[in-house]
């Protein structure tokens, strides 16, 4: 069994009381509870339970969202739903774009293998991509050394 409490049944029903008048004033319910709590001088833990219990005993729920905050919560996830669908469409682009700048310098390659003289229109193209810049930072085989 629980020890006894130090604050009597009409005590505990004055700081709740306390708690639901003031309660406006504060920015957040535990705000208020933290501050109520200390001016009595019981833990915020307790008050928060007397008034959990007082609400039982009344039958009271917490105020449920107003028609205005479900309809913000409604148009924020519409707006996340859209963002979602913009991503994965960016997403999708981006791996379609990647692939066909791989599919061109693997095409310039092919054309640079059987055409030597018409790689000359290609060349500045893949000399300015990023992909070959980053290539053109890796180690070359040496090439031509006598053993």
């Amino acid at each position: 069994m629980g020890r006894k409490s130090q604050f009597s049944p009409e005590a505990r029903e004055r700081a709740v009381r306390m708690l639901e008048e003031h309660q406006g004033e504060y920015r957040t319910q535990r705000d208020a509870i933290c501050s109520i709590a200390t001016m009595i001088g019981c833990s915020s833990e307790s008050l928060r339970r007397w008034l959990k219990m007082e609400r039982r005993k009344r039958n009271q729920t917490p105020v449920a969202p107003t028609l205005s905050d479900k309809e913000r919560i409604d148009q924020l996830e519409r707006e996340n739903r859209q963002l979602r669908r913009a991503n994965e469409i960016l997403r999708l682009a981006s791996a379609y774009f990647a692939q066909a700048e791989l599919d061109r310098l693997q095409n310039a390659g092919r054309l640079q293998q059987y055409w030597p003289s018409l790689s000359t229109s290609i060349a500045p193209s893949w000399e300015s991509s990023r992909f070959a810049r980053n290539c053109q930072s890796l180690p070359r085989p040496i090439t031509g050394v006598a053993t």
